[in-house]
């Protein structure tokens, strides 16, 4: 009777165990969804260009590296957060934020995009295109 009570806690324990990995996997894939939605959203309506600089990079113990950057739209300056999609880029390196129109706290750091050297600071309302 202790035996069949041992293998059943242990179906049960496996049961739990794959539940939670699929609710953790689900999840993962409707936040990426999500995000990938919200910024196909945001780009889609009128964008200015600032300048963004690199504040931050850091490696999660899991995760890909994320970047903390800045950038100064209508004289306000704004932080956030982005992660690295197979990029080479360290703190101080400067890129092109597109801001979008009504949503300036939500700057989307464009990685291919650098900042040409010859240019140092962008207008207080941005680029309505990106400067070569």
């Amino acid at each position: 009777m202790e035996i069949k009570s041992k293998k059943l806690k242990t179906k049960m324990s496996q049961k739990k165990f794959w539940i939670i990995a699929l609710s953790i996997t689900i999840i993962s894939i409707v936040i990426s969804i999500y995000q990938k939605r919200k910024t196909d959203a945001l780009l889609s309506i009128p964008q200015s260009y600032v300048i963004g600089d690199i504040i931050e990079r850091r490696t999660p113990t899991r995760g890909d590296p994320i970047i903390v950057y800045i950038y100064v739209f209508k004289n306000i300056k704004y932080k956030r957060e982005a992660t690295i999609p197979n990029y080479d880029v360290k703190e101080g390196d400067r890129y092109f934020v597109s801001v979008p129109t009504g949503h300036e706290s939500e700057g989307i750091f464009l990685f291919n995009k650098p900042v040409p050297k010859n240019i140092k600071h962008a207008p207080d309302d941005g680029w309505k295109d990106i400067p070569n």
